[in-house]
């Protein structure tokens, strides 16, 4: 427990002027955030990235942990984007969430595509030079899921894949 306590104390004199400097509004750190509620989201502490990269991910989730203003049941190191509020509390946007959603719908979008590549038919169309394959098409509403209502129905119903290439 001493270990653990020195430990800490050895990461916050490293890393003591990141946290005096003024944070910045529309800037992205390391850090936790709280859920106040389910759409206020406060940020609770942050880390630079030159500390973070020094100590072992458990010691900074404890210090984290530990130094934290809000009691933390299972801390974990988000890239955070950091929003000031009129009332100058510190909102967040976790986009650890966001990045993870992009690389799940990007694999997706890659394994369906491939699938299409192997089948007998795309195969002979390419043979002949009768294919048109777009490479860009992959991006283009990869993400429309979440914003267009239209875009989830024919996901799910899997029509989607017929535009593969």
């Amino acid at each position: 427990m001493q270990q653990e306590d020195d430990l800490y104390d050895e990461i916050f004199q490293d890393d003591q002027d990141f946290l005096y400097e003024d944070r910045m509004d529309g800037s992205y750190y390391l850090g936790m955030q709280f859920y106040m509620t389910e759409r206020v989201i406060l940020l609770v502490n942050t880390i630079s990235p030159r500390v973070y990269l020094k100590y072992k991910h458990e010691d900074i989730l404890g210090y984290l942990r530990d130094y934290s203003m809000y009691p933390m049941g299972e801390p974990h190191v988000n890239i955070i984007k950091l929003h000031i509020l009129p009332d100058l509390s510190y909102s967040a946007i976790n986009k650890t969430y966001w990045l993870r959603l992009v690389q799940r719908h990007w694999r997706n979008s890659l394994q369906k595509r491939l699938q299409v590549w192997k089948t007998s038919a795309f195969l002979r169309l390419r043979e002949l030079g009768k294919t048109s394959c777009n490479k860009n098409n992959m991006l283009r509403g990869l993400m429309s899921i979440y914003t267009n209502p239209l875009a989830k129905e024919s996901l799910l119903k899997g029509s989607l894949l017929k535009g593969l290439c």
